[in-house]
């Protein structure tokens, strides 16, 4: 049976992680359920597009990843089932799977027609009244073809740009995890492009304000209290402070642009 990863909005406070795991298990008792995160700030697909990009491929092939960010529930917006060459993707119709989407091979999509075992339905809770049905289903070998209609196309989100003119970097706050570290959208590869590595120096500008930054290997190799860069374990560029939190010295939030130069 394939393995489910799930990623929400939902936070642990409230029954809603429960219940959608729940469901799972009563369509499919024999599921695996391995869970993501569920601490994605909320409505923000942005940051939910980045990291399932950061750990989509440490899953085995088969993984079915069910992902619930959906400020549209109830709307039109369609709900989604993706197959590529290793892994299956449910959820809204919303963007939230672009970043996996727009770099897989043999893609398949399909809209979500019909809910198997529906046990209840609301227009406010379409993780557990649909996605965690169609998951469970398809993780109990179900047929695709008895829940889902094929489609030709999917929600691209619409990201603000990450780009390299001249010797400018700009990118976007994509993620900022508990420690207060700043990932951004800006990869290794434009790094590199850039003449970016280890033992630069960064000018950053984060709309009025300018930082002068270190870019290092690790974060025991600043100070204590330094800000500091550094490319992440998801290969992009992000700001750190050794024992401190790097978004409250640069006042950022996910989606705020920036722009990064070698010195």
């Amino acid at each position: 049976m394939g393995i489910i990863a799930f990623m929400s909005d939902f936070g642990l406070e409230d029954y809603y992680v429960g219940a959608v795991k729940a469901v799972i298990k009563r369509v499919c008792p024999s599921s695996e359920v391995i869970d993501i995160t569920h601490a994605v700030a909320p409505w923000s697909l942005l940051e939910a597009d980045y990291l399932l990009s950061c750990c989509y491929d440490d899953f085995p092939s088969g993984t079915i990843f069910l992902v619930v960010v959906d400020p549209g529930v109830g709307t039109s917006r369609r709900a989604l089932i993706a197959k590529t060459r290793d892994y299956w993707f449910i959820g809204p119709d919303n963007g939230v799977f672009s970043g996996v989407l727009e770099k897989s091979s043999n893609l398949e999509l399909w809209s979500i027609r019909s809910v198997p075992h529906k046990h209840k339905s609301s227009t406010t809770f379409h993780g557990r009244d649909v996605f965690a049905p169609v998951a469970a289903h398809i993780s109990c070998g179900g047929r695709v073809e008895d829940v889902g209609e094929r489609v030709t196309d999917y929600v691209r989100l619409n990201k603000p740009p990450t780009r390299l003119e001249g010797d400018i970097l700009t990118g976007y706050v994509a993620h900022i995890d508990r420690f207060g570290n700043v990932a951004t959208s800006i990869d290794k590869g434009l790094l590199e492009d850039a003449g970016i590595e280890a033992g630069s120096m960064v000018g950053v500008w984060v709309g009025n304000r300018y930082f002068e930054l270190s870019v290092l290997r690790t974060f025991g190799e600043a100070g204590e209290g330094e800000l500091f860069a550094l490319i992440n374990s998801c290969e992009k560029l992000e700001f750190a402070v050794n024992k401190g939190r790097a978004s409250d010295k640069l006042s950022v939030r996910v989606g705020d642009t920036l722009r990064v130069k070698r010195l």
